[in-house]
């Protein structure tokens, strides 16, 4: 069965779809790390009252287009508040 997948995978079509998958679900495996890291700083500084990490979060245009798509901190917000 592996050997027939890899004769497959050689075809043109099959192959840069299979890397262009892969890439796809990199992405977006990667981008939940993110999320979840953000997450906990997040709902840490809600926590604990440190406004500091709030802001430093929020004063960072790229962490805050992140946060933006962000449902897991969405979740947690409305819970929290």
């Amino acid at each position: 069965i592996l050997l027939f997948i890899k004769s497959i995978e050689k075809l043109p079509l099959i192959g840069e779809l299979n890397k262009g998958l892969g890439l796809l679900i990199g992405f977006v495996k990667g981008m939940f790390i993110v999320w979840v890291i953000l997450a906990v700083v997040i709902i840490y500084g809600m926590l604990s009252n440190d406004q500091t990490t709030i802001d430093l979060i929020y004063q960072n245009k790229l962490l805050q287009i992140i946060n933006a798509i962000n449902p897991i901190t969405k979740i947690f917000e409305t819970i929290i508040k």
